[in-house]
């Protein structure tokens, strides 16, 4: 611990961004959960149904990438899973034909087909990035978020480029057909880089889900304190999507803990807060300490609906800088019932990948339970673990 601390200081010293804190702030997480050690690929669970593009071996496939204007580099300190991200200085690096590489695309896949596709970037100042797959044809398989600066013809997955880790699953059949893919090019346009990592065709998108290369599973689990408990949870509606993701699996790796907190977290334990209590963890918002300000953010994020006409009128009377900011993003959900959404639908999916006798009896009470959508949720999550794995 004092290592890392040393390495956070030296890091703000240097005026090192944001980005490398993140990271140094999720080893330290992973740490409390588990012994040290890298996520080897031979340390990894098996990923049945998937077939990995790039993980870890971003040297091997850059040394297959020879066409292209533009550089690339094995980036260790923007990454969104494993130990590296491929790093892509404008224009491109692309190859029509990869050894070995013969993936085919088909509607309803075999062992050894594959019908998605699933990959996570990021863009540093780029007017558009873009992800192109090469058949035995041609290059018109192409995913793109902003601009196709090019007028290639794409398929778009967002109006903008990501500024944080983004993971985008697409329909390869559905949007191209029955394909033989062979290469790929990985493609920013303009800015200072695009960033590509974690790139896979599945056969579902199941098999893609339970892709784990964090290197949190298998190993001897800790105690998770409530803190640490707490700020996963937190993390799991991030919008970097590299701490939901290192956040779903240390969750999920350690059921003893994760298991009943996230059981009270998603069944509402929280609710019933008063009108008062709204007041007080709305004056706390211009609390002088720090954490007691976070909290009472997080507080009423969790019951933002029944506050918005406490925050409205708070706003209206022209809070400190800070207030304000925090109320606003309250209000627009990013802190709020969206993000609470997506954070329950998660929690049930840890349940449903930790494995453990009390998560399944967990989920078995919440399909019996009241809330439709939570019953919905669980009955997905157990005719899941009762259907047959395919090898």
């Amino acid at each position: 611990m004092r290592l890392a601390l040393a390495i956070d200081r030296q890091t703000k010293k240097r005026g090192q961004p944001m980005y490398r804190r993140v990271a140094i702030a999720a080893l330290l997480l992973v740490g409390t959960c588990f012994s040290p050690g890298d996520a080897k690929a031979a340390d990894r669970p098996p990923q049945p149904g998937v077939a990995e593009l790039l993980e870890d071996d971003g040297e091997a496939l850059l040394k297959q990438l020879s066409g292209g204007p533009g550089e690339g580099h094995v980036e260790k300190g923007v990454v969104f899973s494993g130990k590296s991200s491929l790093k892509i200085i404008p224009m491109q690096r692309y190859a029509r034909v990869i050894p070995g590489w013969k993936y085919r695309i088909m509607e309803k896949p075999k062992a050894g087909e594959y019908r998605y596709v699933r990959f996570a970037w990021k863009a540093d100042g780029c007017a558009g990035i873009m992800l192109q797959l090469h058949d035995e044809r041609d290059w018109n398989i192409r995913y793109t978020a902003g601009l196709d600066v090019e007028n290639w013809g794409t398929k778009f997955v967002a109006d903008k480029p990501p500024g944080e880790w983004t993971v985008v699953t697409c329909d390869l059949f559905k949007d191209f057909g029955a394909r033989v893919i062979t290469g790929i090019a990985l493609t920013a346009h303009g800015g200072r880089a695009g960033y590509f990592d974690h790139i896979y065709f599945g056969r579902t998108v199941e098999d893609l889900d339970r892709i784990d290369v964090t290197g949190t599973r298998g190993r001897k689990p800790a105690e998770l304190t409530a803190d640490e408990l707490d700020r996963l949870w937190w993390d799991l509606a991030a919008v970097d999507a590299a701490k939901g993701y290192l956040a779903f699996w240390s969750l999920a790796a350690c059921p003893k803990q994760a298991v009943p907190f996230l059981r009270e977290k998603i069944a509402g334990k929280v609710a019933g807060a008063s009108a008062e209590q709204f007041a007080s963890w709305a004056r706390e918002l211009d609390d002088d300490d720090f954490k007691v300000r976070t909290r009472a953010t997080q507080e009423l994020g969790k019951h933002v609906e029944a506050a918005s006409p406490l925050l409205q009128r708070v706003l209206a009377d022209s809070p400190s800088a800070e207030v304000r900011a925090r109320i606003e993003r309250l209000l627009a959900g990013r802190e709020g019932v969206v993000a609470r959404k997506l954070r329950v639908e998660k929690a049930v999916r840890v349940m449903e990948y930790s494995g453990s006798a009390e998560a399944r009896k967990s989920l078995e009470d919440l399909a019996n339970g009241d809330d439709a959508r939570l019953r919905d949720l669980a009955k997905g999550a157990l005719k899941r673990l009762e259907a047959p794995t395919e090898k």
